[in-house]
């Protein structure tokens, strides 16, 4: 038997002291554990707002992160009639496109063709290439550009009278030598058929009938001008 007695017989059947030190140690305990467990509800609670708050704020945050990475903001009046002056200035010039055939500068006889091999020239008295063609035509008769383009040159030459040089799209120069002078400068920009200038004469080709001499350079080589005639 144990020899802790909830009733102790010997007191006349009334509970002896051992019964209230053990209903004390109930009571305490009882307290104690629930004490605890409103200790814990309530820490619960805090930390189960504090964290609702914080998650609040994340969700806050990256909502107003993304609103502002996603949606534009919108230009202000002042703004977008600044851009549509700028559209407005800008305008796009197309590109020319790169010539590759010629008219033909003055109407005439080709009286002499390109020659790669040396010809003889009697008013040199010597042999040399004939890099361009000689077209037969009058005196004073008006010269035209073969294809539209840019004047890079205008030169009187000891032996080739005035010469006049323009350069056109995809590598493309003709040279018109022979004028008695230029209706143009350099830099100008001129239209297939406007005039150049007027036909004189070749010093290094005096024996000749009065001509023009005709020459063209693909990529700065001489080539026969009668194969890019259309």
């Amino acid at each position: 038997m144990s020899n802790l007695h909830l009733v102790n017989k010997d007191n006349g059947g009334k509970p002896g002291r051992s019964f209230y030190v053990a209903l004390g140690l109930c009571l305490a305990a009882v307290a104690v554990a629930g004490w605890t467990t409103y200790d814990s509800m309530v820490h619960y609670a805090d930390n189960t707002a504090s964290a609702a708050q914080n998650a609040a704020n994340t969700v806050s945050g990256v909502v107003v992160s993304s609103t502002s990475a996603l949606v534009p903001e919108v230009p202000s009046e002042t703004e977008t009639s600044s851009v549509a002056s700028e559209e407005e200035t800008v305008k796009i010039v197309p590109a020319e496109a790169a010539v590759t055939q010629l008219n033909k500068p003055i109407q005439g006889d080709i009286i002499t063709a390109f020659s790669e091999s040396p010809v003889y020239y009697e008013s040199l008295g010597d042999w040399r290439a004939h890099t361009g063609i000689d077209i037969a035509a009058d005196e004073g008769v008006s010269v035209g550009a073969a294809a539209a383009g840019s004047v890079s040159a205008v030169e009187d030459d000891p032996l080739y009278g005035t010469v006049v040089t323009v350069s056109h799209q995809g590598g493309l120069t003709t040279i018109y030598a022979g004028l008695s002078g230029a209706s143009v400068k350099q830099g100008d920009q001129v239209k297939a058929g406007q005039e150049l200038g007027r036909l004189g004469a070749v010093p290094a080709e005096a024996e000749e009938e009065t001509h023009l001499h005709f020459a063209v350079q693909k990529d700065n080589t001489f080539v026969d001008p009668q194969t890019l005639f259309s």
